[in-house]
């Protein structure tokens, strides 16, 4: 008699074809996304799951497949303990930045090295669109050296009583 399996289960279907399903670390249970023609092609199947979940990567399947613009307005619906003027911000970079060019991705396709090269095509854009213009680099401005991080290194207060004027896309003070 052969070993039992340690992790999820196969089964034989009446056409012949193999099923494969795992417990969740939640305790839900889940089948693959088809069936297999082959025992050994589910076993595999079976293993890289088993793999994914020992690495860290595995991704829940069907909140996978909620995109990001998505996530992110549920996220931020979810977050009533930000102040007015972050939540405000989150939604400014999100609308500006984010959602435009990876909102519509569905979580489980989002990795690092998406959002890296995300990043990196954004940088050079606003790169590209300032040099164009004759402007600095946004980085360049006190605001968003952030204290100590000045040309001379000194904190950057001045007759604002140690606030740093707020001057952005939402005008105003923060």
């Amino acid at each position: 008699m052969a070993p039992r399996r340690r992790f999820g289960r196969l089964r034989q279907l009446p056409s012949g074809r193999w099923q494969a399903r795992y417990t969740t670390p939640s305790g839900k249970d889940v089948a693959a996304p088809s069936t297999f023609a082959t025992k050994t092609a589910a076993q595999r199947w079976l293993a890289a799951v088993e793999t994914d979940l020992a690495r860290g990567q595995w991704v829940d399947p069907q909140p996978g497949k909620d995109t990001l613009a998505t996530y992110a307005e549920q996220w931020l619906r979810s977050r009533p303990d930000l102040k007015i003027r972050t939540q405000e911000l989150y939604r400014w970079l999100l609308d500006k930045y984010v959602l435009p060019a990876l909102g519509p991705s569905p979580l489980a396709k989002l990795s690092p090295a998406v959002v890296r090269q995300w990043h990196a095509d954004m940088v050079r854009e606003r790169q590209t669109d300032t040099d164009a213009a004759g402007l600095r680099p946004a980085q360049s401005h006190p605001q968003h050296r952030g204290p100590g991080r000045g040309s001379n290194s000194k904190p950057l207060h001045g007759s604002w009583g140690g606030r740093q004027p707020h001057c952005g896309a939402h005008g105003g003070h923060s």
